[in-house]
């Protein structure tokens, strides 16, 4: 019975609130089992060959006494699955798990049940445990044996009520060690994040501007099929104070740009048009609100437009914003000649831009200066 004592070591390692507790090891000094999670009944676990063993393993089986199905199943490493029947699948790899290595084997049940398993070594040597569920099934523990306990992830907020548009901390424990997740809000993917050697994790989101204002559901989850859900509820209040078209400069130069940007929701399309003095409109385009609800847009003043009051008509189908702004030039007026030269008793054609509206005086001099 010693020689089990040198033999394996089996690592429960499941996908969402469990951890492992060990029985009846008094034969099995070297059997070690760590941290456990169980993400509705899908259990990950990862078998380790003791350094100090002499053999490699070949062949791991796994299944439950009860006729009834495992679901399904993943392997990694290159190691194979095969269903032999319902209940029981083997698992073989080309390349055997030496001393030291360690290799991770998924099992999908329909409920929780007890998982048997066993493996055999490159020289015949074979060696079994069972795997516990968690409380609620009545069985008599064995030597190799592991019991799985709902464990406890945790996931706060900062701040717990946000407004859309707004960034906030996540804040997480339990989960497991250097693993890479996904945030999804709504099922948008919008942060990635690893946590550290104690399965913990800060990081932050910007919450995107929806048309459910009451609340949005996050999502983490990792590729090991861990999946969990919070409900976020938002601050309605805030949603009012975000401006679907944001203040904009006063003036703008003529033949020059003006940047100007809203807040809607996200992928909403943004129909903006554009009125000159005259109430014309100028150019009309549309852009589409980004992850967050914002979008921005460049507006070119053309060269030969009109100075005086513009305006600028901003809507998403739903609310429309509308802001003025005055166009102006660079110098008070802009006055040209048809012709440099002119003979005497031609009419002299003036052409030019200056403020609407506004009265106009021309003096014309001679040479001498004399009006």
């Amino acid at each position: 019975m010693q020689i089990l004592s040198l033999l394996i070591i089996v690592l429960i390692l499941s996908i969402i609130t469990s951890t492992i507790s060990i029985s009846n090891l008094s034969h099995a000094e070297n059997l070690i089992v760590t941290s456990a999670e169980d993400n509705d009944n899908l259990i990950t676990i990862n078998f380790l060959n003791d350094i100090k063993n002499d053999f490699s393993i070949n062949t791991i089986q796994i299944w439950v006494d009860e006729d009834d199905n495992l679901q399904s199943f993943k392997t990694e490493n290159g190691w194979h699955g095969k269903r032999i029947s319902d209940s029981s699948i083997i698992f073989t790899s080309a390349k055997p798990l030496s001393p030291g290595n360690s290799v991770k084997l998924s099992i999908k049940l329909d409920h929780p049940h007890v998982l048997n398993w066993k493996t055999v070594g490159d020289d015949n040597r074979k060696f079994s445990g069972k795997i516990y569920p968690p409380d609620g099934i009545d069985v008599q523990k064995h030597n190799h044996s592991t019991s799985i306990k709902k464990n406890h992830h945790e996931v706060r907020i900062i701040p717990t009520n946000p407004y859309p548009g707004s960034t906030i901390r996540v804040v997480g424990e339990g989960f497991d060690q250097n693993q890479v997740y996904y945030i999804y809000i709504n099922d948008l993917n919008i942060r990635n994040f690893k946590t550290d050697e104690f399965g913990k994790f800060v990081t932050t989101i910007k919450i995107p501007v929806t048309k459910s204002v009451d609340m949005i559901k996050m999502t983490i989850s990792n590729d090991s099929g861990f999946k969990m859900n919070k409900i976020i509820t938002m601050s309605e209040d805030s949603i009012h104070k975000k401006e679907l078209l944001d203040d904009i400069i006063n003036e703008v130069n003529i033949n020059s740009d003006l940047q100007i940007s809203g807040t809607a929701y996200f992928d909403d399309a943004i129909t903006i048009s554009i009125k000159d003095p005259t109430g014309a409109v100028v150019t009309t385009s549309v852009t589409y609100a980004k992850v967050g609800g914002l979008w921005y847009q460049i507006i070119e003043i053309p060269k030969d437009g009109m100075l005086g009051e513009w305006s600028i008509k901003v809507t998403n189908g739903n609310n429309t914003s509308e802001k003025k702004f005055l166009v102006v030039s660079t110098h008070t007026m802009e006055i040209n000649a048809m012709k440099s030269i002119y003979k005497l008793g031609e009419t002299i054609l003036l052409t030019g831009k200056g403020v609407p509206n506004q009265q106009l005086n021309i003096i014309m001099e001679d040479p001498h200066g004399i009006e």
